[in-house]
């Protein structure tokens, strides 16, 4: 009996707490390290997504600036272009002037005042509104003058009172569709219209505002509105638009001077825009530091210098 060894069975209570103690570090780390892991990845992912909002901003306001004044071959017409609206046109309606902006110059003060069509903007933020040619030139296929339409080809995408210009690349002429029947558009009897059917097109006009306000999440976003149709949203965390125009002072076709929009005795002279604009990611609690009390987003800076090219020598 005394040869007999006692082999041990299970583990004692001491090296069991032990075991349960390594496990649990063990755990922890695995659970810190994947925390860790998932805070870098919201952080990157965040950081993207404002980077290509930003720029994709960046982007509208480039093509739309970029545009203003286009009115597809009658854009160099200038004094050869007849406007039929009225004498003394509102806002949307205002095609002499192709761009025009409104600086921020108090809370919820804008100078000039920006007109009531542009609704709820961000206070603090610029607004920028550009007039010109959208969709591509409409053929023109054949003009009644006596009856006073301008027959078009099919899907032509025009409706009544629609603001376009007619022009045969020589002369151009803006007014307001009455009506459209079928193909033909009608207009209003009191218009003298003559144009070269061969090369006349028809371009549709359109007023485009931009500016930051709030969307229904409560983040600040880019806003387009298009002549009297509801505002769109673009894009979201855009948070701060401050806009400066290039002024030609010397007419040589290059700015000499960058200006707000309360300076700005006449657009005309404005050969380019210098847009600088704010990104901030959309999540809250990424960013290591906060930005104010309660923020702790992330943000960029953007900025680039627009030439007007309808305006270039």
């Amino acid at each position: 009996m005394n040869g007999i060894k006692h082999l041990q069975k299970g583990l004692s209570l001491i090296e069991l707490m032990v075991a349960i103690v390594i496990g649990l570090l063990l755990v922890a780390g695995v659970t810190q390290l994947f925390a860790n892991n998932r805070q870098v990845y919201n952080v990157q992912d965040n950081r993207a997504r404002m980077q290509e909002n930003g720029r994709y901003a960046l982007h509208a306001l480039t093509e739309a600036i970029q545009r203003a004044g286009y009115t597809g071959c009658a854009t160099r017409s200038g004094p050869n272009t007849i406007n039929t609206l009225d004498s003394n046109p509102g806002f949307l309606e205002d095609f002499e002037i192709s761009l025009q902006g409104n600086n921020a110059t108090g809370p919820s003060n804008w100078t000039p005042s920006q007109d009531a069509s542009i609704s709820s903007p961000l206070s603090g933020n610029d607004i920028i509104t550009v007039r010109t040619g959208i969709g591509s030139p409409i053929r023109v296929l054949d003009h009644d003058s006596s009856n006073q339409q301008i027959e078009l080809g099919s899907n032509h995408g025009l409706a009544a009172n629609d603001i376009v210009m007619v022009s045969d690349c020589l002369s151009a002429v803006i007014l307001q569709i009455e009506n459209v029947v079928g193909n033909n558009i009608i207009y209003d009897d009191n218009i003298d219209l003559q144009f070269d059917i061969p090369s006349a097109h028809i371009t549709r006009l359109a007023t485009r505002s931009l500016y930051i306000r709030t969307n229904p999440d409560g983040l600040p976003a880019l806003y387009q509105r298009i002549n009297n149709d509801a505002a769109q949203e673009l894009v979201t965390g855009i948070e701060n638009l401050q806009i400066l125009f290039g002024e030609d002072t010397n007419q040589d076709g290059a700015a000499n001077v960058y200006v707000s929009a309360n300076t700005i005795g006449d657009w005309g002279d404005v050969v380019s825009v210098r847009v600088m604009l704010d990104a901030t990611s959309i999540e809250d609690n990424v960013a290591l530091q906060q930005r104010a009390e309660g923020d702790r987003r992330l943000s960029t800076s953007f900025q680039k210098t627009i030439a007007l090219r309808n305006r270039l020598p």
